[in-house]
């Protein structure tokens, strides 16, 4: 009985049928190979910090540390000059999108945009903003915030 070995064309047909179904899974899930989202800029990140240290040491009291008072802080945010003068400490540039807001769990307590950059946050946004988060209370015993809420700024291109 003749042994027969590997054939060239038995070779072949393995290497097609090993590329064919690599490029099927690049082709049908391309998603599995890439970031779910683009990575955000670093220098995103460090304007998105400095704006939330801003809006901290702004509206603070004396009471304690990240004490504010949330009245003084919702001016802030509804007022564009005084948000702007924020940002332009900050330095974000004009060109990029702000969004602050002030949340207890998942209740939204204050929520302030900047006019200037038209900045309107969507959670279904297509692009992934820097965020920052400081942990703050509210001066006043009685307000939702006594505890502890959220600060949260984002920052992205728009």
């Amino acid at each position: 009985m003749p042994e027969r070995g590997q054939t060239i064309h038995d070779y072949l047909l393995g290497i097609v049928l090993v590329m064919l179904t690599i490029a099927g899974v690049f082709a049908f899930f391309p998603d599995v190979f890439v970031p779910f989202q683009e990575p955000v800029e670093s220098e995103d990140r460090q304007m998105a910090g400095e704006l939330a240290t801003e809006l901290v040491e702004v509206d603070s009291t004396m009471d304690g540390r990240r004490t504010v008072n949330l009245t003084a802080l919702e001016r802030t945010l509804e007022d564009p000059d005084a948000l702007g003068v924020l940002v332009n400490r900050s330095g974000i540039p004009e060109w990029k999108q702000v969004n602050v807001t002030v949340r207890d769990d998942e209740t939204v307590l204050v929520r302030g945009e900047s006019s200037t950059t038209g900045s309107a946050f969507y959670e279904g946004s297509s692009a992934p903003p820097a965020t920052a988060v400081r942990t703050i209370q509210a001066q006043n015993r009685s307000h939702a915030c006594a505890d502890s809420c959220e600060l949260v700024v984002r920052v992205w291109e728009g």
